[in-house]
């Protein structure tokens, strides 16, 4: 898990220099999040996911969280 976090946090980070991401949203709730939903996906759901499933999760779920509020 500590892998995927620090990918995670390295890809927001990179999204926060180029204006994607407002400063100061990601945290460690932020960074917790899908680690957290990929293990509940996998252990109460039975399921692990795929890459699609991945990406609708980021997309629904953490770039509405990290978003700018003026885009």
């Amino acid at each position: 898990m500590e892998s995927a976090i620090r990918r995670l946090r390295e890809a927001i980070e990179r999204d926060v220099r180029y204006g994607e991401v407002r400063p100061g949203a990601s945290g460690g709730y932020v960074f917790g999040a899908i680690p957290a939903m990929m293990m509940y996906r996998s252990s109460v759901c039975g399921s692990e996911l795929a890459d699609v499933d991945l990406e609708e999760m980021i997309d629904q779920s953490t770039f509405p969280l990290l978003g700018r509020t003026d885009a």
